[in-house]
Protein backbone atom coordinates (compact mmCIF):
# COMPACT_ATOMS: atom_id res chain seq x y z
CA UNK A 1 0.00 0.00 0.00
CA UNK A 2 0.64 3.59 -1.05
CA UNK A 3 -0.06 6.67 0.12
CA UNK A 4 -2.09 8.99 -2.72
CA UNK A 5 -1.10 12.43 -1.07
CA UNK A 6 2.26 11.67 0.03
CA UNK A 7 2.21 12.81 3.98
CA UNK A 8 5.06 15.07 3.55
CA UNK A 9 2.66 16.91 0.97
CA UNK A 10 0.05 17.04 3.41
CA UNK A 11 -1.42 12.88 2.98
CA UNK A 12 -2.72 11.94 5.74
CA UNK A 13 -3.37 8.46 6.96
CA UNK A 14 -7.11 7.87 5.87
CA UNK A 15 -7.92 4.59 4.25
CA UNK A 16 -9.03 6.63 1.36
CA UNK A 17 -5.68 8.36 0.93
CA UNK A 18 -4.48 4.37 0.37
CA UNK A 19 -3.92 2.90 -2.89
CA UNK A 20 -2.30 -0.51 -4.16
CA UNK A 21 1.51 0.05 -5.09
CA UNK A 22 3.71 -2.68 -6.01
CA UNK A 23 7.37 -3.25 -4.88
CA UNK A 24 8.55 -0.64 -7.42
CA UNK A 25 6.57 2.08 -7.14
CA UNK A 26 6.10 2.53 -3.58
CA UNK A 27 9.92 3.70 -3.14
CA UNK A 28 10.05 4.74 -6.59
CA UNK A 29 8.07 7.32 -6.25
CA UNK A 30 9.13 8.81 -3.25
CA UNK A 31 7.68 11.98 -2.19
CA UNK A 32 6.02 12.25 -5.24
CA UNK A 33 2.47 10.91 -6.55
CA UNK A 34 3.44 8.73 -8.37
CA UNK A 35 6.18 7.26 -10.04
CA UNK A 36 7.26 8.33 -13.71
CA UNK A 37 8.19 4.97 -15.12
CA UNK A 38 7.28 1.64 -14.86
CA UNK A 39 9.55 -0.81 -13.55
CA UNK A 40 11.97 -3.01 -16.04
CA UNK A 41 10.34 -5.63 -17.87
CA UNK A 42 6.34 -4.25 -16.81
CA UNK A 43 4.27 -5.17 -19.75
CA UNK A 44 1.07 -3.72 -18.04
CA UNK A 45 -0.93 -0.86 -18.79
CA UNK A 46 0.91 2.66 -17.18
CA UNK A 47 -0.52 3.98 -15.23
CA UNK A 48 -2.01 1.12 -13.62
CA UNK A 49 -5.54 1.10 -13.93
CA UNK A 50 -6.18 0.97 -10.30
CA UNK A 51 -4.69 4.19 -9.80
CA UNK A 52 -6.93 6.93 -8.06
CA UNK A 53 -8.03 9.71 -10.80
CA UNK A 54 -5.74 12.21 -8.87
CA UNK A 55 -2.60 9.97 -9.20
CA UNK A 56 -3.09 9.39 -13.00
CA UNK A 57 -3.57 13.61 -13.30
CA UNK A 58 -0.56 13.99 -11.46
CA UNK A 59 1.05 11.52 -13.70
CA UNK A 60 0.39 13.07 -16.65
CA UNK A 61 1.21 16.32 -15.42
CA UNK A 62 4.79 15.08 -14.92
CA UNK A 63 5.50 13.16 -17.79
CA UNK A 64 4.50 16.35 -19.56
CA UNK A 65 6.60 18.66 -17.59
Amino acid sequence: MAYVDARIHGGNLDPKNLTQACGHCNPFKNNRIVPKIPPKGYTGTWPQPWWPKSMIQEWCLLCAG
